[in-house]
């Protein structure tokens, strides 16, 4: 008595898909070389499974249903293009330069926040002052690029999904059958709506120096990114209040013998009637306490940008002969 022995399963069946098709456009006039590649990407993520569920029903009593196989499936589509261009400069010099911009849309059915086409170009260059040359400094090559990407908010935010909080407001004692009722007062608290959420972007770039001097291999680079609109939560309380009946007040109001009663709760107000099942007495409606309280519920929006600056280097020695390792 007064123990549960809970057991509960959860039933997850995830499904992806994935299609990419891509076409390569290639074309060399004497020294320079131009490589052209336009693709499409659809992907998509879902889940047929039945969630969480219990063995015996007795023991969630404040459970609700919240089934994976009817919640939409989240779909992205993107198209992609990229060029690579090379051409010699001289006898010993090459220039490499690349282009490229993809273009992504996610869309889940029945979002508040709806589809959302987001590009990302990027840019890079290379110029090679010589390679393999039979000299102290071998190679040498400085290369610069810049680029942005976009990240979208996860499946969470974009479909959130239903969450509540009871609190007891009715706990008669046992009837005398053996029968015992409960009334929660029920507050959602499901994540809110942020009509003013813009997708987050970061803006990347970087500039560096690849040598080789006497067998030693040295690359050295310079980054500066900027994060825009990252993704921060914040809790908002609102005030709420619902009216809470004890056994005391039942003791104190009610004069319907307990083998008789029938218990009323109204769904707006809370308040508790007491009705007699033998029809001797009038209703009589039962005292309460008002309970006030705050629900927290989540909302995401954009904080400040974010700023990252560093310095990359590697440092490749020759190879040690005597030990064969480097």
């Amino acid at each position: 008595t007064g123990y549960w022995y809970v057991r509960s399963f959860t039933d997850s069946r995830p499904l992806t898909y994935s299609f990419k098709a891509k076409a390569d456009w290639s074309r060399k006039w004497k020294n320079t070389a131009n490589r052209m590649m336009l693709g499409a990407e659809v992907n998509g993520s879902g889940n047929m499974g039945q969630g969480l569920y219990y063995e015996d029903m007795r023991t969630a009593p404040t459970w609700r249903e919240y089934r994976y196989d009817v919640l939409p499936f989240m779909n992205n589509m993107a198209l992609f293009l990229e060029d690579k261009f090379s051409t010699s400069i001289g006898r010993k010099s090459t220039l490499h330069l690349t282009a490229g911009l993809r273009a992504d849309m996610t869309l889940i059915s029945n979002s508040a926040y709806g589809a959302k086409v987001n590009l990302s170009p990027r840019l890079n260059a290379k110029y090679v002052f010589w390679q393999g040359q039979e000299s102290l400094i071998s190679d040498l090559a400085v290369h610069g690029g810049w680029g942005r990407s976009v990240k979208q908010p996860s499946f969470a935010v974009l479909y959130p999904a239903p969450a509540y909080s009871d609190k007891l407001s009715f706990a008669p004692g046992t009837t005398a059958d053996g029968s015992t009722f409960y009334a929660y007062y029920t507050q959602p608290v499901t994540p809110i709506h942020n009509p003013s959420l813009k997708w987050q972007s970061a803006n990347q770039s970087e500039i560096g120096v690849e040598t080789t001097i006497g067998g030693t291999r040295i690359s050295l680079s310079a980054y500066n990114n900027k994060t825009f609109n990252p993704y921060i939560n914040r809790t908002i309380y609102t005030p709420y209040s619902y009216h809470l009946t004890t056994q005391a007040d039942i003791e104190a109001g009610c004069t319907i013998p307990s083998a008789n009663r029938q218990y009323i709760v109204d769904k707006n107000s809370g308040i508790v009637t007491v009705r007699d099942i033998t029809g001797k007495q009038a209703d009589q409606v039962l005292g309460y306490r008002q309970q006030n309280n705050f629900a927290a519920q989540t909302e995401y929006a954009n904080g400040s940008p974010i700023v990252r600056r560093g310095i990359d280097w590697i440092v490749d020695f020759a190879q040690i002969r005597p030990l064969r390792t480097s």
